[in-house]
């Protein structure tokens, strides 16, 4: 009995495995939040390699958790748990428009993200769309860059990375500018970030500030950003998500402080409808933790309906001491009526005795009359009263007979 108690008073410690893929500011990242979990009691975070898709890794069990874009496509299975930082798209080319590549002579090179990224799939509709593809263009992964040298090994024309934005983790690539999209005053009137927001709805217009890449953009560069989302498998213990999520969030300063403008975006609220994956029901419980209690969402309702309650509860209560008052103050005045014609019929010869009998008797049919009216009640008082009369009867008819 001793070691069940023991045993069952031993703090449980909950692992989850998490995924490390993608570039290597990436990897970086999920190495930190691994390392600030470590800091709470009650679970611990492993990190597991990339072995295929980091979805597919989640829904055979190979891994718990993974980090991955909001624009991932949907698995049945996956939930969505919290949005961490956000993916912003750099664009660079050597000092020549996007555009401009569709007139190339030469076989156009791109190194995009990982091959499931968002990068990747964008970079390659391109290639499709601009005819670029048919020419030759070769579109290759930057799974495993990390660094400017393996970047610009083959001096690609083109690079897109989803990164955040962080002049110190993004390399100063010689020969290469930011390539912006659009011009910050067409943000909102048809700009081509905002007719990618149709192709997917989860992305946002983003402004890369003048000067934070100053070796790669002289203005401000306009580009789309997407939420670098925590998800994990859907049948994960609901209290021990809810743990995690506030043991993050709680980090945040932490984080913040090791990798700067990096984790504005994870926030302890945040919206779950703009979430590409159904939100796991401990990062509801999480979102719903300051919640009002339902008598705190209709307090002034509750208290009204009380106090509506109270006054009607008094005013019946009133009501019904009135009426039974008046009910007394009518079987009184019977009372007072058979005592009258006691006295009198006592005092009187025969003839005011029998009229004094009739007199008792049409009192008690006029009170039968009033109680079946509801006007008297049938108490003891009443009782009393039917008493009495009989009495004064049974001793004047004696007496007259």
């Amino acid at each position: 009995m001793l070691l069940a108690s023991a045993s069952a008073c031993s703090s449980q410690e909950d692992t989850h495995r998490l995924v490390v893929a993608g570039l290597e500011v990436n990897r970086n990242i999920v190495r930190a939040l691994a390392e600030q979990s470590q800091q709470f009691e009650g679970f611990s975070v492993e990190l597991v390699e990339q072995n295929g898709q980091a979805l597919d890794m989640l829904l055979s069990g190979e891994a718990d958790l993974a980090l991955v874009e909001n624009t991932s496509e949907y698995r049945e299975g996956i939930a969505s748990l919290l949005p961490i930082y956000s993916g912003v798209l750099h664009i660079l080319t050597q000092g020549v428009d996007v555009l401009d590549l569709e007139e190339s002579a030469s076989p156009v090179r791109v190194v995009a993200g990982p091959e499931d990224s968002l990068a990747h799939l964008l970079m390659r509709r391109f290639l499709d769309y601009s005819g670029l593809a048919e020419r030759g263009a070769q579109l290759t992964s930057a799974q495993n860059a990390s660094s400017a040298a393996q970047l610009l090994e083959e001096k690609p024309d083109l690079i897109a990375l989803f990164t955040p934005v962080s002049p110190d983790r993004v390399p100063a690539l010689t020969g290469y500018r930011l390539y912006s999209i659009s011009s910050p005053q067409e943000l909102g009137f048809g700009s081509q970030a905002d007719g990618l927001r149709q192709l997917f709805p989860q992305l946002r217009p983003f402004v890369i500030p003048r000067g934070v890449y100053p070796t790669l953009a002289d203005e401000p560069v306009v580009t789309i950003a997407v939420d670098m989302v925590l998800v994990g498998r859907s049948d994960l213990e609901p209290t021990a998500v809810y743990d995690l999520i506030e043991a993050l969030t709680a980090s945040r300063p932490a984080l913040a402080a090791r990798y700067p403008s990096i984790f504005d975006g994870m926030q302890a609220d945040f919206d779950p409808g703009l979430m590409n994956f159904p939100l796991h029901p401990g990062a509801q419980r999480f979102l719903d933790r300051n919640e009002p209690t339902v008598y705190e969402r209709f307090a002034d309702v509750v208290d009204a309906g009380v106090t509506v309650f109270l006054a009607l509860l008094s005013g019946g209560l009133a009501i019904k001491r009135y009426l039974s008052v008046r009910r007394k103050n009518r079987i009184d005045e019977f009372y007072a009526k058979v005592l009258e014609l006691r006295a009198s019929g006592r005092s009187g010869d025969r003839a005011a005795r029998s009229a004094a009998v009739h007199q008792v008797r049409a009192l008690e049919e006029e009170a039968f009359q009033l109680l079946m009216a509801e006007k008297l009640s049938a108490d003891e008082s009443f009782r009393i009263f039917i008493t009495l009369a009989h009495d004064v009867q049974q001793e004047f008819e004696s007496s007259v007979a």
